[in-house]
């Protein structure tokens, strides 16, 4: 009997053994040592993501002090982008310069012939950016370090736009939409301009004014759609120039003269001061969208990064503060384009600037379309005498 329970016990020890064994096999293994390696690694890769890249950036930018922009001369926008960036960062100081379009590529040729490299970034229009600034230009996406600038998802049609075909070297923000054509109510009554071809008849000979469509800017873009528009093309800008129209490359005065009764109709002025005049009472107002349609246009809303900035920090951080929600709202608000980033507000838009995806806008700001001006231009110097 002793030798049964002998060996009974001695059966429940291997039982327990044998037990305590499988659930040493079922226990998950401590971790190895490259384990706990790659573990570590990636959570240093996340302290040095776009977070540490963006710190860096900003303590870049302080030791610089500051950023160099060229840009319209219109002063609610400049204002308005000084003050906004001065709150934002207030360690840092845009010197930001108005100019005209036309200006920029040969100051910035001349200042590179010196050796000198004074500017970090240009906002100006496609034309300017694709025939005068592509020499002087460096890809845009490098520089581009928040979410909430470089995700497709925050950008009308889901994507970052450029004017460019290789999509690099001119970013475009914003979409410029409007009739195109200033009227002013006193002289023009309801009904009179339906068609640019109405600009054409006698009553309004010597009474019309333009942007002179000679030069790179809104004349120019404004010729490019006239010419490859059907129904218009040269016949309507031969009209249109045995008219007798005014040319001007001073938008406000393309304004103010049709405001004032000197003229009766003006063809590319600019919205801001229409807005401008319009809200003081004058009697100027947009013409109804002709049946020919009209254009978009990034207006003065594209940018170029200079390449061999002076200040490469405060640059990268300007541009990201510029093509985020405040940025771009106090842009856009001031020219009064719409903005291409989606959750940017249209409130401060008149209904003719807002996008109408019903209407099929000519993308003249597209380099396919702003190679055609090299060919146009020459056109425009010989019937516009």
């Amino acid at each position: 009997m002793k030798s049964a329970t002998k060996l009974f016990v001695v059966w429940l020890i291997c039982v327990f053994v044998l037990v305590l064994a499988s659930c040493a096999q079922q226990k998950p293994a401590a971790p190895s040592d490259s384990a706990i390696k790659t573990t570590e690694t990636q959570k240093a890769e996340v302290k040095v993501g776009w977070e540490k890249e963006w710190e860096d950036i900003q303590t870049g930018a302080k030791k610089e002090g500051t950023v160099v922009v060229f840009g319209q001369a219109e002063p609610a926008t400049q204002r308005g982008l000084l003050e906004g960036f001065r709150k934002a960062y207030p360690g840092i100081t845009l010197d930001y310069t108005g100019m005209g379009g036309s200006m920029m590529p040969p100051k910035i040729a001349a200042e590179r012939r010196a050796g000198l490299h004074t500017v970090d970034l240009v906002i100006m229009g496609t034309t300017t950016a694709l025939s005068g600034l592509r020499q002087f230009a460096q890809p845009v996406k490098p520089l581009l370090i928040l979410p909430e600038v470089k995700d497709p998802k925050y950008w009308f049609g889901g994507k970052l736009d450029f004017s460019d075909t290789a999509e690099e070297i001119n970013l475009v923000m914003s979409i410029n939409v409007s009739p195109r054509v200033g009227i002013n109510t006193d002289l023009v009554k309801p009904g009179e301009m339906t068609s640019y071809w109405d600009m054409t008849k006698p009553k309004w000979k010597g009474k019309v004014i333009i942007h002179d469509p000679r030069t790179a800017g809104t004349g120019l873009a404004n010729a490019t759609f006239w010419y490859l528009t059907p129904g218009l093309g040269l016949d309507f800008i031969r009209a249109l120039a045995a008219n007798q129209p005014i040319l001007s490359a001073d938008r406000r005065l393309i304004v103010e003269t049709v405001a004032r009764g000197k003229y009766a109709i003006a063809v590319g002025p600019a919205e801001a001061f229409v807005q401008e005049f319009e809200d003081l009472g004058q009697p100027i107002a947009w013409a109804p969208l002709l049946k020919e349609g009209t254009y978009i246009s990034a207006g003065w809303g594209s940018l170029v990064a200079v390449s061999n900035p002076p200040h490469p920090n405060a640059r990268t951080l300007f541009l990201n503060w510029l093509l985020g929600k405040e940025g771009q709202t106090i842009f856009n608000t001031t020219v009064g384009y719409a903005s291409r980033r989606v959750d940017v507000s249209q409130s401060h838009l008149r209904p003719w600037a807002i996008p109408d995806p019903k209407i099929n806008y000519q993308p003249n700001y597209k380099e396919e379309f702003v190679n055609r001006k090299d060919e146009i231009t020459p056109m425009m110097i010989d019937i516009f005498r």
